[in-house]
Protein backbone atom coordinates (compact mmCIF):
# COMPACT_ATOMS: atom_id res chain seq x y z
CA UNK A 1 0.00 0.00 0.00
CA UNK A 2 1.18 3.46 -0.18
CA UNK A 3 2.16 6.36 1.45
CA UNK A 4 1.80 9.80 0.66
CA UNK A 5 3.97 12.44 2.17
CA UNK A 6 2.27 15.98 1.59
CA UNK A 7 2.56 19.63 2.07
CA UNK A 8 -1.29 21.24 2.87
CA UNK A 9 -3.03 24.63 3.53
CA UNK A 10 -6.40 24.62 4.95
CA UNK A 11 -8.77 27.05 3.54
CA UNK A 12 -11.26 27.16 6.36
CA UNK A 13 -9.67 30.06 8.13
CA UNK A 14 -8.82 31.91 4.55
CA UNK A 15 -12.72 31.61 3.86
CA UNK A 16 -13.78 32.03 7.67
CA UNK A 17 -12.29 35.56 7.24
CA UNK A 18 -14.00 36.54 4.23
CA UNK A 19 -15.81 39.88 5.84
CA UNK A 20 -19.48 40.16 3.78
CA UNK A 21 -20.38 43.96 3.14
CA UNK A 22 -23.54 45.03 3.93
CA UNK A 23 -24.42 46.34 0.53
CA UNK A 24 -24.47 42.82 -0.58
CA UNK A 25 -26.43 41.27 2.52
CA UNK A 26 -29.13 43.90 1.46
CA UNK A 27 -28.78 42.81 -2.49
CA UNK A 28 -29.08 39.21 -1.90
CA UNK A 29 -32.08 39.59 0.69
CA UNK A 30 -33.96 41.91 -1.62
CA UNK A 31 -33.19 39.81 -4.72
CA UNK A 32 -35.13 36.62 -2.44
CA UNK A 33 -37.15 38.20 -0.32
CA UNK A 34 -40.37 36.28 -0.54
CA UNK A 35 -38.31 32.90 0.96
CA UNK A 36 -37.56 35.03 4.00
CA UNK A 37 -41.25 34.51 5.54
CA UNK A 38 -42.49 33.59 9.17
CA UNK A 39 -45.40 31.98 10.00
CA UNK A 40 -47.59 32.80 12.83
CA UNK A 41 -50.84 30.90 14.17
CA UNK A 42 -54.09 31.72 16.16
CA UNK A 43 -55.45 29.19 18.61
CA UNK A 44 -58.49 28.08 20.35
CA UNK A 45 -57.88 25.43 22.40
CA UNK A 46 -59.56 23.73 25.03
CA UNK A 47 -58.81 20.56 26.94
CA UNK A 48 -62.32 18.25 27.03
CA UNK A 49 -62.36 16.72 30.82
CA UNK A 50 -65.15 14.88 32.27
CA UNK A 51 -65.40 17.90 34.93
CA UNK A 52 -66.17 20.45 31.18
CA UNK A 53 -68.38 18.02 29.58
CA UNK A 54 -70.28 15.76 32.12
CA UNK A 55 -70.16 17.55 35.48
CA UNK A 56 -67.93 14.40 36.84
CA UNK A 57 -64.64 13.74 37.60
CA UNK A 58 -65.06 10.10 36.11
CA UNK A 59 -64.31 8.84 32.76
CA UNK A 60 -67.25 6.95 32.07
CA UNK A 61 -69.53 6.29 29.11
CA UNK A 62 -71.47 9.49 28.94
CA UNK A 63 -68.36 11.34 28.73
CA UNK A 64 -66.67 9.17 26.17
CA UNK A 65 -69.88 8.85 23.87
CA UNK A 66 -70.18 13.08 24.09
CA UNK A 67 -66.34 12.73 22.76
CA UNK A 68 -67.78 10.71 20.44
CA UNK A 69 -70.61 13.14 19.14
CA UNK A 70 -68.36 15.73 19.13
CA UNK A 71 -66.13 13.93 16.49
CA UNK A 72 -69.26 13.34 14.17
CA UNK A 73 -70.59 16.77 14.38
CA UNK A 74 -67.16 18.02 13.67
CA UNK A 75 -67.11 15.76 10.52
CA UNK A 76 -70.52 16.58 9.55
CA UNK A 77 -69.29 20.07 9.14
CA UNK A 78 -70.33 21.66 12.58
CA UNK A 79 -68.55 24.85 13.29
CA UNK A 80 -66.11 24.99 17.07
CA UNK A 81 -68.45 28.12 18.10
CA UNK A 82 -71.47 25.88 18.30
CA UNK A 83 -69.29 23.20 20.22
CA UNK A 84 -68.49 26.17 22.53
CA UNK A 85 -71.41 27.13 23.44
CA UNK A 86 -73.20 23.70 23.37
CA UNK A 87 -71.11 22.65 26.11
CA UNK A 88 -70.39 25.83 27.67
CA UNK A 89 -66.30 26.01 26.69
CA UNK A 90 -64.09 28.77 27.53
CA UNK A 91 -61.25 28.43 24.84
CA UNK A 92 -57.41 29.43 25.50
CA UNK A 93 -56.94 31.98 22.72
CA UNK A 94 -53.26 32.24 21.62
CA UNK A 95 -52.22 34.75 19.20
CA UNK A 96 -49.81 34.86 16.64
CA UNK A 97 -47.34 32.19 17.86
CA UNK A 98 -44.81 30.34 15.72
CA UNK A 99 -43.72 27.06 15.41
CA UNK A 100 -40.85 27.82 17.77
CA UNK A 101 -43.89 28.71 20.85
CA UNK A 102 -42.78 32.52 19.98
CA UNK A 103 -45.38 35.00 19.50
CA UNK A 104 -45.09 38.03 17.13
CA UNK A 105 -43.94 40.34 20.07
CA UNK A 106 -41.17 38.41 21.14
CA UNK A 107 -42.41 36.52 23.87
CA UNK A 108 -41.94 32.71 24.78
CA UNK A 109 -45.04 31.34 25.12
CA UNK A 110 -44.87 27.92 27.69
CA UNK A 111 -48.53 27.83 28.52
CA UNK A 112 -49.15 24.43 26.24
CA UNK A 113 -47.13 21.40 26.34
CA UNK A 114 -44.85 20.78 24.09
CA UNK A 115 -45.97 17.67 22.30
CA UNK A 116 -49.40 19.54 22.32
CA UNK A 117 -48.23 21.70 20.55
CA UNK A 118 -46.43 20.04 18.03
CA UNK A 119 -49.71 18.15 17.12
CA UNK A 120 -51.35 21.64 16.85
CA UNK A 121 -48.68 23.22 14.75
CA UNK A 122 -49.20 20.55 12.78
CA UNK A 123 -53.12 21.99 11.42
CA UNK A 124 -52.72 23.22 8.14
CA UNK A 125 -56.27 24.73 7.71
CA UNK A 126 -57.97 27.56 9.23
CA UNK A 127 -61.58 27.22 11.19
CA UNK A 128 -61.56 23.46 10.98
CA UNK A 129 -61.96 22.20 14.60
CA UNK A 130 -60.01 18.85 15.72
CA UNK A 131 -59.98 16.41 18.32
CA UNK A 132 -56.59 15.64 19.88
CA UNK A 133 -55.84 12.55 21.72
CA UNK A 134 -52.70 13.21 23.44
CA UNK A 135 -51.60 10.83 26.87
CA UNK A 136 -55.13 9.99 27.79
CA UNK A 137 -56.41 13.37 27.17
CA UNK A 138 -58.50 15.02 24.93
CA UNK A 139 -58.31 18.44 23.52
CA UNK A 140 -60.63 20.53 21.36
CA UNK A 141 -58.38 22.55 18.79
CA UNK A 142 -58.59 25.08 16.27
CA UNK A 143 -56.70 27.55 13.86
CA UNK A 144 -58.25 30.45 13.44
CA UNK A 145 -56.10 32.22 11.47
CA UNK A 146 -52.62 31.73 9.64
CA UNK A 147 -50.45 35.08 9.49
CA UNK A 148 -47.13 35.23 7.38
CA UNK A 149 -45.01 38.03 7.66
CA UNK A 150 -41.88 39.17 6.28
CA UNK A 151 -38.55 38.64 8.24
CA UNK A 152 -36.35 41.83 7.76
CA UNK A 153 -32.59 41.50 7.35
CA UNK A 154 -32.62 42.55 10.97
CA UNK A 155 -33.47 39.26 12.01
CA UNK A 156 -30.40 37.12 13.27
CA UNK A 157 -31.51 34.11 11.27
CA UNK A 158 -31.75 35.98 7.98
CA UNK A 159 -28.67 37.54 8.01
CA UNK A 160 -26.98 34.41 9.38
CA UNK A 161 -28.52 32.09 6.49
CA UNK A 162 -27.81 35.09 3.74
CA UNK A 163 -24.33 35.24 5.07
CA UNK A 164 -23.87 31.05 4.38
CA UNK A 165 -25.10 31.73 1.19
CA UNK A 166 -22.64 34.18 0.06
CA UNK A 167 -19.95 32.40 1.66
CA UNK A 168 -20.27 29.14 0.20
CA UNK A 169 -20.53 30.78 -3.19
CA UNK A 170 -17.55 32.39 -2.82
CA UNK A 171 -15.88 29.22 -1.55
CA UNK A 172 -17.34 27.61 -4.99
CA UNK A 173 -15.92 30.12 -7.29
CA UNK A 174 -12.93 30.52 -5.28
CA UNK A 175 -11.99 26.57 -5.12
CA UNK A 176 -12.90 26.56 -8.99
CA UNK A 177 -10.31 29.47 -9.86
CA UNK A 178 -7.35 27.71 -7.92
CA UNK A 179 -8.25 24.30 -9.86
CA UNK A 180 -8.53 25.87 -12.99
CA UNK A 181 -5.17 27.90 -12.37
CA UNK A 182 -3.30 24.26 -11.31
CA UNK A 183 -4.53 22.87 -14.41
CA UNK A 184 -3.42 25.57 -16.45
CA UNK A 185 -0.07 25.85 -14.41
CA UNK A 186 -0.79 29.03 -13.50
CA UNK A 187 -0.56 28.09 -9.81
CA UNK A 188 2.40 25.97 -8.44
CA UNK A 189 4.03 25.28 -5.72
CA UNK A 190 5.69 28.77 -5.33
CA UNK A 191 1.97 30.26 -5.82
CA UNK A 192 0.95 28.11 -3.07
CA UNK A 193 3.30 29.54 -0.64
CA UNK A 194 2.08 33.49 -1.86
CA UNK A 195 -0.78 32.53 -1.28
CA UNK A 196 -0.33 31.59 2.66
CA UNK A 197 1.72 34.68 3.21
CA UNK A 198 -0.53 36.90 1.85
CA UNK A 199 -3.84 35.61 3.83
CA UNK A 200 -1.27 34.89 7.06
CA UNK A 201 -2.06 30.95 6.48
CA UNK A 202 0.36 27.89 7.52
CA UNK A 203 1.72 25.35 5.03
CA UNK A 204 1.41 22.43 7.33
CA UNK A 205 3.45 18.99 6.57
CA UNK A 206 1.56 15.66 6.85
CA UNK A 207 1.94 11.34 6.34
CA UNK A 208 -1.14 9.90 5.42
CA UNK A 209 -0.80 5.83 5.60
CA UNK A 210 -4.38 4.59 4.84
CA UNK A 211 -7.94 5.80 3.96
CA UNK A 212 -8.50 5.67 7.89
CA UNK A 213 -5.57 7.47 8.86
CA UNK A 214 -8.47 11.00 8.93
CA UNK A 215 -7.69 12.47 12.09
CA UNK A 216 -7.25 15.91 9.48
CA UNK A 217 -8.81 14.63 6.10
CA UNK A 218 -11.71 12.60 5.79
CA UNK A 219 -12.00 9.72 3.94
CA UNK A 220 -13.11 11.00 0.15
CA UNK A 221 -10.29 13.24 0.47
CA UNK A 222 -8.11 10.90 1.44
CA UNK A 223 -8.99 9.18 -1.54
CA UNK A 224 -8.42 12.12 -3.87
CA UNK A 225 -4.98 12.90 -2.39
CA UNK A 226 -3.88 9.09 -2.96
CA UNK A 227 -5.16 10.13 -6.73
CA UNK A 228 -2.72 12.87 -6.97
CA UNK A 229 1.08 11.95 -8.32
CA UNK A 230 4.50 13.18 -7.01
CA UNK A 231 5.23 16.89 -7.16
CA UNK A 232 1.04 17.98 -7.96
CA UNK A 233 -0.91 20.14 -6.62
CA UNK A 234 -4.86 19.61 -6.03
CA UNK A 235 -7.11 21.42 -4.49
CA UNK A 236 -9.42 18.49 -2.37
CA UNK A 237 -13.02 19.52 -0.52
CA UNK A 238 -15.93 17.81 0.87
CA UNK A 239 -19.73 17.82 -0.93
CA UNK A 240 -20.53 20.53 0.96
CA UNK A 241 -17.39 22.74 1.17
CA UNK A 242 -16.58 22.46 5.29
CA UNK A 243 -13.32 21.22 4.20
CA UNK A 244 -11.33 22.81 1.68
CA UNK A 245 -7.50 22.48 1.50
CA UNK A 246 -4.94 22.49 -1.19
CA UNK A 247 -2.24 20.33 -1.13
CA UNK A 248 1.11 19.37 -2.46
CA UNK A 249 2.22 15.62 -2.77
CA UNK A 250 6.38 15.71 -1.86
CA UNK A 251 6.69 11.80 -1.95
CA UNK A 252 4.58 8.88 -2.26
CA UNK A 253 5.97 5.43 -1.00
CA UNK A 254 4.96 1.74 -1.73
CA UNK A 255 5.25 -0.14 1.13
CA UNK A 256 6.01 -4.07 0.71
CA UNK A 257 3.56 -6.25 2.95
CA UNK A 258 5.00 -9.57 4.07
CA UNK A 259 3.39 -12.46 2.42
CA UNK A 260 2.72 -13.94 5.79
CA UNK A 261 1.29 -11.60 7.43
CA UNK A 262 -2.30 -10.61 8.25
CA UNK A 263 -2.19 -7.69 6.56
CA UNK A 264 -1.23 -9.13 3.01
CA UNK A 265 -4.24 -11.70 3.95
CA UNK A 266 -6.91 -9.14 4.37
CA UNK A 267 -5.72 -7.42 0.56
CA UNK A 268 -5.45 -10.86 -0.80
CA UNK A 269 -8.27 -11.69 0.19
CA UNK A 270 -10.23 -8.19 -1.38
CA UNK A 271 -8.03 -8.88 -4.27
CA UNK A 272 -9.81 -12.42 -4.86
CA UNK A 273 -12.66 -11.19 -4.68
CA UNK A 274 -12.20 -7.98 -6.51
CA UNK A 275 -10.63 -10.55 -9.40
CA UNK A 276 -13.79 -13.60 -9.17
CA UNK A 277 -16.44 -10.34 -9.37
CA UNK A 278 -14.64 -8.62 -12.15
CA UNK A 279 -14.98 -12.51 -13.87
CA UNK A 280 -18.54 -13.17 -13.16
CA UNK A 281 -18.99 -9.64 -14.70
CA UNK A 282 -17.35 -9.90 -17.92
CA UNK A 283 -18.98 -13.55 -17.75
CA UNK A 284 -22.50 -12.14 -17.39
CA UNK A 285 -22.07 -9.36 -19.54
CA UNK A 286 -21.11 -11.80 -22.79
CA UNK A 287 -23.73 -14.15 -22.10
CA UNK A 288 -26.11 -11.51 -21.75
CA UNK A 289 -25.11 -10.01 -25.50
CA UNK A 290 -25.50 -13.97 -26.93
CA UNK A 291 -28.24 -15.23 -25.33
CA UNK A 292 -29.81 -12.22 -24.08
CA UNK A 293 -30.79 -13.75 -20.93
CA UNK A 294 -29.70 -12.79 -17.10
CA UNK A 295 -27.60 -15.69 -14.74
CA UNK A 296 -29.18 -16.46 -11.54
CA UNK A 297 -28.02 -14.79 -8.75
CA UNK A 298 -28.26 -17.04 -5.93
CA UNK A 299 -26.33 -19.49 -8.05
CA UNK A 300 -23.14 -16.67 -9.06
CA UNK A 301 -23.05 -16.55 -5.02
CA UNK A 302 -22.36 -20.33 -4.68
CA UNK A 303 -19.64 -20.16 -7.38
CA UNK A 304 -17.80 -17.11 -5.89
CA UNK A 305 -17.43 -18.43 -2.16
CA UNK A 306 -16.12 -21.41 -3.82
CA UNK A 307 -13.14 -19.04 -4.25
Amino acid sequence: HQVKKIKYLNLNKYYQNIKIQDKELKEVYQKNKSFFVEEFKNINLVELTPQNLTGKNIFDDSYFKIIDKIENNILDGQASKIIFNQYNLTALKVKEINNKKITSDGKKYNEIDEDLFKEIYKIKNTNSPKIINLNNKYYLVEITAIIKKEKSLNDKDVSNLITKQIKLKEKIVNNTKIANEIISGKFNKNDMQKFAKENNLEIKSAEIKSLKDNSIFTESLIRKIFQTPNNKLNIVADTKLSKNFIIFVDNTEFKKIKNNSAEFKKYASKAKLNFSREIFSIYDNSVNTKYKITINSKTVDRIKNSF
